[in-house]
């Protein structure tokens, strides 16, 4: 069996997104911004303190 190349996580999140209802789409949106901001400081806060 072939397997698929998986699909970026980007334009999966963004077909979920369309997906949704306006109503829930910003609170979605605003969810993804806010993990991806608090992913980034972590990751720049280990680099700093030498633990990554």
């Amino acid at each position: 069996m072939k397997e698929k190349e998986p699909e970026n996580p980007v334009v999966y999140l963004t077909k979920i997104v369309k997906k949704l209802d306006v109503k829930n789409r910003n609170g979605i949106v605003a969810l993804i911004i806010i993990n991806l901001s608090v992913i980034l400081l972590f990751k720049f806060y280990l680099k700093g303190t030498g633990l990554l």
